[in-house]
């Protein structure tokens, strides 16, 4: 098929399409024919999901019959209620349709995942209580909706700084890029109108919310990453920011996807194409870097963009070290951040700060990279250098707030204090 033949498409096309190429549709074709071959039929839940076991343990793992489920649509495995659950992992033997089956206290009925949403608001909560029990006084937040959280944090008295995603990016598309020849790997296919969209949304935002509470809310604009706009919405968001005067927060070289993308549509990696359009400047965060080659990193230090390193999370998802030691020994700004919840853990500037001293030595094979006071300096003043807000915050100075903690150093995991540590 091209795309002149997707306008001729039923929707029953459609459906064998997905069936075909897609997993997260249900099931292929090829699971169905397997499961309808190998197994017998076991029941139905109150979401449509239906259950399978085989008919023998021919082709069993552990000399169990093998379990299976056909989602109703989309497959998330969260729909799966908690009494089929346990028979499809083989804690309970009998299904629930051979007894009846009462719901533990405990056990809720299903709800699908509110991020995204404005239902997402009871996350932000959770979110905002664990960083400030941790130590956070300001925020950089980036996330939609944006409005949603930005009344958290209004209500929880904290400071931030904050940009809602603009992306040309468009998932609800994915079945006709499939349908189009699109394989993971290609760069993915941008739908200029919701770029259009994503844009008007975060104006939209910034004009209600920029310097609500005598500036201790901000926003600024976050293209999400060069693969996911085209050089013409880059350009123009930088255009948008700055007839406001304010920042833009740019996932940069996070992942080798994004190199590969730029490079086939450009010829350039990620880091020398947004340099060649003159998106690399002070008012740009350039966030992970992580993907860069040293003198990709040189470049971002020499355009004058600082950088922001969430150390944790992508040492969790990707098993790297952020440049964040060569970005300032270059004479770079480094701020930490934490990423994501799902992808950290955790959001905790001591665990940042913990971290990423330690994976600079353990990268150099060396104790002397990023002492201690070097990323304290991330923590407090450059942080908030990154952020565009350190004539207000990020060190304590006659005229500037006094947004502080206090630490109790007798208590773990502070204490015992160290007067002559081994090593810094």
């Amino acid at each position: 098929y091209g795309p002149a033949d997707l306008k001729t498409l039923s929707s029953a096309d459609f459906r064998v399409l997905k069936a075909i190429f897609t997993w997260w549709n249900g099931a292929t074709i090829g699971q169905k024919f397997h499961i309808g071959r190998r197994g017998v039929f076991i029941g139905q839940d109150e979401l449509g999901n239906r259950y399978y076991e085989a008919k023998d343990n021919r082709d069993s793992y552990d000399d169990r019959k093998r379990r299976w489920v056909i989602y109703n649509g989309y497959a998330e495995a969260s729909t799966v209620p908690p009494s089929w659950h346990g028979w499809l992992h083989h804690t309970v033997d009998t299904p629930p349709t051979e007894e009846s089956y009462t719901p533990r206290l405990w056990q809720k009925p299903h709800r699908p995942n509110l991020t995204g949403t404005p239902g997402a608001w009871r996350a932000a909560y959770v979110h905002c209580t664990t960083c400030v029990a941790n130590g956070t006084t300001t925020f950089g937040d980036y996330d939609r909706p944006m409005d949603a959280l930005l009344a958290v944090h209004e209500q929880f008295g904290n400071r931030a700084v904050v940009c809602e995603n603009i992306s040309e990016l468009n998932w609800d598309k994915r079945e006709e890029w499939v349908a189009q020849g699109w394989k993971p790997g290609d760069p993915t296919p941008l739908d200029p109108e919701t770029g259009e969209r994503t844009l008007a949304t975060a104006l939209a935002l910034y004009d209600r919310w920029h310097g609500r509470d005598e500036g201790r809310l901000r926003v600024i604009l976050g293209p999400h990453a060069p693969d996911f706009l085209s050089k013409e919405m880059l350009l123009r968001v930088q255009e948008e920011a700055r007839k406001r005067n304010t920042l833009m927060h740019l996932h940069v070289a996070q992942d080798p996807r994004e190199n590969n993308a730029t490079l086939q549509r450009y010829g350039l990696r990620a880091i020398p194409f947004l340099d060649s359009i003159g998106l690399l400047a002070p008012d740009l965060i350039a966030v992970h870097l992580c993907f860069a080659e040293p003198e990709e990193v040189e470049m971002v230090v020499r355009s004058g963009a600082p950088m922001t390193c969430c150390s944790n999370s992508i040492g969790i998802i990707d098993g790297v070290v952020p440049p964040a030691w060569q970005f300032v020994q270059l004479g770079g700004t480094v701020a930490l951040g934490s990423d994501q919840a799902p992808g950290n853990n955790s959001h905790n500037v001591f665990s940042e700060m913990r971290a990423t001293a330690m994976y600079a030595k353990i990268a150099a094979r060396s104790p002397l990279p990023m002492p201690a006071w070097q990323v304290l300096r991330m923590a407090t003043i450059d942080g908030a250098k990154v952020l565009g807000i350190d004539d207000v915050v990020g060190s304590l100075e006659e005229g500037k707030e006094a947004d502080i903690i206090m630490l109790d150093l007798t208590r773990p995991p502070l204490a015992p204090v160290l007067l002559r540590p081994a090593r810094n």
